[in-house]
């Protein structure tokens, strides 16, 4: 077997992208420790989460479920804007309970996100756009993260605990940014120039129903917000080179705190 097709082949599936996540980790963001990869869960159906990474602060524990998304060469993912500029930090778990971290982003922020697309460059110029490459990837993120989650108030843990999903891509990541006043209600089509900027996370409002296995969702019991945002999950999607930057020393003791919170 030629080893140039295998690593290819490996490179395509994401294989090396995850290794090389772990090695960010353990060189680069001091504070932050791999619990273990390919962990097992289950909300729906059975599956691994990537990697599980934790953090330990005087109240408690942080845990961050990490999928690791290789998107083909030259792709780049492109958002839009949401309507509602409130999402859920993270979730938390007190002594079983399950509690919500909602936030209001300012009016000026740009990057709490309704959906996602893949875009990739074709000959002569052409775009090709593809729907469901953002939203498999975002609903694996829901699923291992729920999982998990699921997991550990099964086993009853008494301390606090935050949990916050990371969806980890090499694409570029890109927000539309138009007027929706420019857009022809007849015909549907933007009547003004599109711009898009590059940014190096998005916070993705992931809407995630209660999946057919699931005979209870714990999520509905949280009474902190209205019924569509229990089942949204806000999914961080961050550029593969920006992860160090992403999970500063700041970044890292805001989640921390937010066990006590």
């Amino acid at each position: 077997m030629d080893p140039d097709a295998v690593q290819e082949a490996l490179s395509v599936q994401g294989s090396f992208l995850k290794k090389r996540i772990l090695q960010e980790i353990y060189d680069n963001i001091p504070g932050l420790f791999v619990m273990d990869e390919e962990v097992g869960v289950r909300f729906g159906e059975t599956q691994a989460a990537d990697m599980v990474c934790f953090q330990t602060t005087d109240q408690g524990n942080a845990f961050y479920v990490l999928e690791c998304h290789r998107a083909a060469d030259q792709a780049a993912w492109v958002f839009l804007k949401h309507i509602g500029l409130q999402f859920r930090e993270l979730r938390k778990l007190h002594r079983c309970e399950l509690l919500s971290d909602p936030s209001d982003a300012p009016p000026t922020c740009k990057r709490v996100c309704s959906e996602g697309y893949e875009l990739r460059e074709e000959k002569k110029g052409k775009v090709a756009l593809e729907a469901t490459v953002v939203l498999n990837a975002a609903n694996r993120l829901s699923g291992a993260y729920l999982g998990f989650i699921k997991w550990l108030q099964q086993r009853k843990m008494k301390s606090k605990i935050v949990v916050v999903p990371i969806l980890v891509t090499t694409a570029r990541l890109r927000m539309a940014d138009f007027n929706w006043s420019e857009v022809d209600i007849a015909s549907g089509n933007l009547q003004q120039p599109l711009k898009m900027e590059e940014v190096d996370w998005v916070i993705l409002k992931h809407s995630f129903p209660t999946p057919l296995q699931e005979t209870q969702d714990f999520r509905l019991i949280d009474g902190e917000l209205s019924y569509p945002q229990l089942t949204t999950e806000s999914l961080y999607i961050v550029q593969s080179d920006s992860l160090k930057d992403f999970l500063s020393s700041d970044q890292l003791a805001y989640f921390g705190q937010a066990v006590d919170r």
